[in-house]
C-alpha cells in the first residue's frame, strides 16, 4: 500500500504558524523587555511573550531551520503577515498551538490597548532526535516520517491547562524545565494522534468562553479545595452543562470533576502536614472535611501512610 503523504497545504493553512523568536523592525528603546529569552539549556530556548501595546506594533520574526519551534497562544488573536507573500495575514488565535520544523519569516502585527499573551520555545532538531531514540518520549518516532513543515491546530485542553501553569512559573522565576518537556511531549502527542486520523472530531470542541471557565474553575478549587464544590453548583456558575463539564475535566485533568476536588484537598493536607503545627482533626476542617477516618482512608491511598505516619515520618 502506498505510503499516504501528509501535506499542510490540504490539511492546514500553513500561514497561521509563527516562529518563536522576535525582533523589532525598527530599534526600540524597550525591546529586551519585549523579548525576554530565557536560554534554560545549551539546546532549549523559551520566551514567555505577555504585553499590552499602547499603540500599534510590528515585530518581525527570525527564520532557523536547524530548530524545532512549540507554542501556545493564551492571549487574544493578533495579525501574521509571512514574508514569503505579505498580502496575505491570518490570524493567531487565542488556545492554538503550533510546531515548526522549518519556517518562513513572519511579520506580527499587534493592536494598542489589547492584552498579548504566548509562550513559545524551541530546540534543536538534534537534540529532538536524541530525546526520541532514549526513549525520553514514548511512540514519537514516527515524528520524523511526516513530511510536515508547520503544524497549527486548537490546542486541547491538558495542553491549555500545563502552558497557563508555565506561564504563571515562569512569572514567579520558578524552575519550568521539566515542565516544559512534558508540554513538548504532549504537543507532539496531539500532533501524531491528528495525523494518523486516530483523533476523532469530538476530541478538541471546547469554545473560548469554555476553556477560561475550566481554567478559573480549576484554579479556584486548587486554591481554596476547602469551599464546598459540587458538579452541580460549578455547572451553575460557569454556565457548562455537567456533561460537558465532566468531558472538560477529563480532558484537562484526567479526573472527573469530583476526584480533582479530592486531589487538591489531600494536596493541600499534605502541605499543612509539611508546613504547619496543625493536628490531623485541625486539617480535616483545614480542607473542607468532616469525617477524620474517611480523610485518613483517602490520605494512605494517595501517599501510602496515614497522615500520623506521614507527619511522623516527615519530621524524624
Amino acid at each position: 500500500m502506498k505510503k499516504k503523504k501528509t501535506s499542510f497545504d490540504s490539511q492546514r493553512k500553513i500561514e497561521e504558524a509563527i516562529t518563536p523568536y522576535y525582533t523589532p523592525k525598527e530599534p526600540l528603546s524597550d525591546s529586551k523587555k519585549l523579548l525576554d529569552f530565557i536560554q534554560l539549556t545549551p539546546n532549549i530556548r523559551f520566551l514567555h511573550f505577555k504585553k499590552t501595546f499602547e499603540e500599534d506594533y510590528s515585530l518581525r520574526g527570525e527564520k532557523n531551520d536547524d530548530l524545532v519551534y512549540f507554542g501556545v497562544n493564551l492571549g487574544e488573536n493578533f495579525v501574521i503577515k509571512h514574508e514569503v507573500d505579505l498580502k496575505n495575514y491570518h490570524d493567531s488565535r487565542k488556545y492554538t498551538l503550533f510546531v515548526s520544523r522549518n519556517s518562513t519569516t513572519p511579520k506580527m502585527q499587534f493592536r494598542h490597548s489589547i492584552p498579548y499573551e504566548f509562550l513559545t520555545f524551541s530546540i534543536s532538531i538534534s537534540s529532538l532526535e536524541d530525546l526520541i531514540k532514549e526513549g525520553k518520549f514514548k511512540d514519537r518516532a514516527h515524528l520524523f516520517d511526516l513530511d510536515i513543515l508547520m503544524y497549527v491546530t486548537k490546542a486541547n485542553l491538558k495542553i491549555i491547562n500545563l502552558a497557563c501553569e508555565i506561564s504563571i512559573k515562569s512569572q514567579e522565576g520558578i524552575q519550568i524545565i521539566g515542565k516544559l518537556y512534558l508540554l513538548m511531549d504532549l504537543i507532539l502527542e496531539q500532533y501524531l494522534k491528528e495525523y494518523s486520523e486516530s483523533l476523532t472530531s469530538e476530541g478538541y470542541d471546547f469554545t473560548d468562553w469554555e476553556i477560561d471557565a475550566l481554567l478559573n474553575i480549576s484554579g479556584e478549587i486548587k486554591k481554596n479545595p476547602e469551599q464546598d464544590f459540587s458538579v452541580g453548583g460549578i455547572s451553575a456558575e460557569t454556565g457548562i452543562s455537567i456533561p460537558r463539564l465532566q468531558a472538560g475535566f477529563k480532558e484537562m485533568h484526567e479526573k472527573t470533576v469530583a476526584l480533582y476536588i479530592k486531589d487538591m484537598r489531600l494536596k493541600q493536607a499534605e502541605k499543612l502536614i509539611r508546613t504547619t503545627n496543625y493536628n490531623i482533626s485541625e486539617i480535616v476542617y483545614k480542607i473542607g472535611l468532616t469525617s477524620r477516618s474517611y480523610f485518613s482512608r483517602i490520605f494512605k491511598e494517595k501517599y501510602k501512610f496515614t497522615p500520623s505516619e506521614y507527619k511522623k515520618n516527615y519530621f524524624k
